[in-house]
Order: structure tokens, then sequence, then C-alpha cells
């Protein structure tokens, strides 16, 4: 890219102490090519690089705008999504909004070449954007050397070889031209502006659009104190682990003494000091005596007195509620077999109370209740 013009000439950027102003990118290096800029540093870069848009965003929100815009670009651009780097600008017109779209690789040189310069802050800026919006039908141009720049009346801007300025600016339908940098070729009519006299770029006003987005946002040297916060933190966190880890040291200690006092008085008590002390130290205990349950007793009377009936009379379950006593459920093939059951339950002491035979899909059932005394 040739040097741009400007009226105190390009200044190489490690021969300045300032890193204010507007920069481009050249032959040489980062130029400084308006030093009056008062905003912000800014960089701009090759518009060829960078494919400049105007969307319709009707989203409410910046954050919203941005989430959509990768999607509403994508059958816009001929790079596959992964490749791009997308940037959201300011809007043009109400619910458009201008947008940038560029390789990665490209993005990630520019804002390296940028940190090594010294102006890792700037912003990047495609440098037709420096240009000014014209009339709706109308272009603003800056020829620089072998390139044309353009910007739209839409917003949007573009730069094509000079050679092929004519053609294309014919293809739109000869709109009229306020020309912002060298003459332009013989034979385009235009409004000259200053008698031919450089004053591009101009920026006027906010930065339309800031490729420094998303992984290569900058990170203002203000924000320091933020890192200064950060830091606070992470020390805080480390020193509270700190201390967790202090007490955590403290409870195994604790818990190693209690430990070895454990096995003291397991081996005194005669007990192996091996193996898992507090099992061993649990089946030592004393254990208080266990009452006897009746269920063992009821039930083995009353199958000795069952038995004789053979399979006559079968019990489908058991259960029992101490004091309520034991619940046999019988099953038969007739009432009669039920009955028998009854008696023989009685005849050999239990007290058997029925709680009504049915007949049900040709099976007769009962459920007795034996009393808990019975079992005495």
């Amino acid at each position: 890219m040739p040097d741009l013009k400007s009226p105190d000439g390009p200044k190489n950027l490690h021969n300045s102490r300032s890193i204010k102003g507007v920069w481009q990118f050249s032959h040489e290096g980062l130029a400084l090519v308006n030093v009056s800029w008062a905003g912000a540093p800014v960089i701009l870069v090759p518009t060829e690089d960078v494919r400049v848009l105007v969307l319709d965003l009707p989203m409410s929100g910046r954050a919203q705008r941005a989430a959509a815009l990768p999607f509403v670009i994508e059958d816009r651009i001929a790079e596959s999504p992964e490749m791009s780097h997308t940037a959201l600008g300011e809007a043009v017109a109400p619910g458009r909004y201008l947008a940038g779209v560029t390789r990665h690789d490209r993005m990630a040189a520019w804002c390296a070449a940028a940190a090594e310069a010294g102006l890792g802050e700037a912003a990047m800026v495609p440098d037709a954007l420096a240009l000014p919006i014209p009339a709706a039908d109308a272009w603003s141009i800056a020829v620089q050397g072998a390139r044309a720049l353009v910007r739209t009346g839409d917003g949007s801007a573009f730069a094509i070889p000079v050679s092929a300025l004519e053609t294309i600016w014919s293809q739109a339908g000869r709109p009229p031209l306020s020309s912002y940098g060298e003459p332009l070729p013989a034979g385009i009519a235009h409004d000259p502006l200053d008698d031919g006299l450089t004053i591009w770029p101009v920026m006027a006003g906010p930065v339309p659009l800031n490729l420094r987005q998303g992984p290569y946002a900058a990170v203002s040297a203000n924000r320091s104190w933020l890192r200064q916060a950060a830091l606070v933190v992470v020390l805080g966190l480390v020193a509270h682990a700190g201390l967790l880890t202090i007490d955590t040291l403290g409870l195994m200690r604790s818990a190693d003494e209690k430990r070895a006092s454990v096995a003291t008085l397991v081996t005194q008590a005669g007990g192996p000091p091996g193996g898992d002390l507090a099992v061993t130290a649990d089946a030592m205990l004393p254990r208080p005596p266990v009452a006897p349950s009746g269920l063992t007793p009821l039930l083995g009377r009353a199958a000795r007195a069952l038995q004789p009936l053979g399979p006559s009379v079968t019990l489908t379950s058991v259960g029992y509620a101490g004091e309520a006593g034991l619940t046999l459920a019988l099953e038969a093939a007739d009432p009669a077999a039920l009955q028998q059951a009854h008696s023989a339950l009685a005849g050999a002491g239990l007290s058997p109370v029925s709680s009504g035979a049915t007949v049900e899909g040709g099976k007769a059932r009962d459920r007795i209740v034996i009393s808990a005394g019975a079992s005495a």
C-alpha cells in the first residue's frame, strides 16, 4: 500500500512520541495521517480486506444485534463463518447498522502489529469509513495512489483499483462525487473540494465501526484498576484456601490422635489393634438385651397344626404385628377345608379368629388371626 500524503507528510510511529491521532498501515509500517484527531487513537486498515455492509437489525439491544449478526451475514460472505470475524458498527439510519467482516488471520496480524508499535488500545476502522457519508444518491471518494476508496449514501464503503473506478462508477449510474483525495481520473465528473487539497481522512464524528470486538477487543490501560481488583480477589481466595488447608490439617491431626486412642482402648480390651478400628470397637461394645419376638413360636405351632391337612389347605401369606398377633391367609378348594384348618388350629390351643370365609374363582379363602397370647 502506498504512503498516504498529508499536509505534514507521513510519520512513522516509532519516530513519534505521540500515540494519539489517526494512523494508517503503509509500506513503512504505521504512519500518522491525522494529528488533529482529538479522540482515542485510531488505526485505519485496508478496506480491501474488510467487507463493509449495512444491515437491517431491528433488535432493541446491542447485545442482541451482535448475537444475530453472524447469522444475518452468513449468506452474504464468501468465507466460511469459522474463518471470519464479524464486528457491529454504529447506526446509519433507524434500525440499520454498519457491520464489518474480515478474516481472522488478517485481524490477528493487525492486532499484533498494533501491539508491537504501542497502539494496542487503538480502534481499528476500515479506511474508507473515514470518508463522510454523502447524500443518498452520491459518493464520497478518495484516491490514494492506485486505490480508490468510496463511501456511498447508505453509509457502506468499499475499495477498488483506480483502473476500475470509471467502469464501476458508470455501472452505478454515474452518481455525483465529492473527492477528498488525489485528483480523479480524467473523464470522471466530480465536485472538487478545496481545489484538490488532500484533507482525507477527516474522521468526523465518532468511530463508525471498530473491528476490535470479541476476541480482538482492546483492553484499556484505564482498566488497570480492574486487574488490580482481580489480583486482590485472587490473593483473597489464595489466603482463604490457605486457612482451609490449615483447618484441614488440624482436623487430620485430631483424627489421627483419636484413632491412636481407640487403638489403645481396643488393645487393652483384648481386641485386635489392626483392621477397621471403628467396626472392631462397635462390635466390642455391650448391647442391651433384645426382647424375644413372639412370631417364631406362634408360626411354629400353627404350621404343626396345619401340617396334617396336607395340600388341601395352602398358606398364601403370613403377617405379624406384635401384640396384634399372627395373621394367616389360607386358601382351599372349598369352605369345608377351611373349617378343618380352623378346627386344627383351635385344637392346638391357638384360639384362631376367622374374618369370614369367601368363595371366589373356584377358591375358598379365609384370613385367620391368632393372638400373641397364644404363644405362652
